[in-house]
């Protein structure tokens, strides 16, 4: 065993025709690593709606976090998910039947006894597969422990 090394996957099969996508399969796998303050991971996934025309989405999501001290940590993360159009075929995430959805996010926080001070800003383009859209979240939290 590496110490800090993290591996794990999951897969999921859901038959189904009462939710809205009716059946689907779902996978993923990760990587995470973390040494002192620093902490790096990677994981894809993919997700299949088998009742609605073969429609999905496959992507992938990193991260890096480093903890400045014990009170104060950042971090930064990508994600990129291609979503599929009906009837894809295994090469369409490389055709024009899919949308990719870019997401990027920055956070920061400072913890002292039993209080939290977050910051968070994300970006996004092509909101959930629309080609086009785009969002921005930029939030300040403070939370509490009795």
């Amino acid at each position: 065993m590496v110490p800090g090394l993290t591996i794990g996957g999951g897969i999921g099969d859901v038959d189904s025709t009462t939710t809205a996508t009716g059946s689907y399969e779902d996978n993923v796998w990760y990587v995470k690593y973390a040494m002192g303050p620093i902490t790096v991971g990677y994981s894809e996934f993919e997700s299949r709606y088998t009742s609605s025309g073969n429609t999905g989405h496959d992507g992938n999501v990193w991260g890096v976090s480093y903890a400045i001290n014990d009170n104060i940590s950042v971090s930064y993360g990508e994600s990129e998910t291609d979503f599929l159009a009906s009837g894809y075929t295994d090469d369409a995430i490389n055709g024009d039947k899919h949308v990719k959805q870019t997401t990027e996010g920055m956070n920061i926080s400072y913890t002292m006894g039993g209080m939290s001070i977050r910051a968070t800003n994300t970006e996004g383009s092509n909101i959930d597969g629309s080609s086009g859209t785009s969002d921005e979240l930029t939030e300040v939290s403070v939370s509490l422990a009795f």
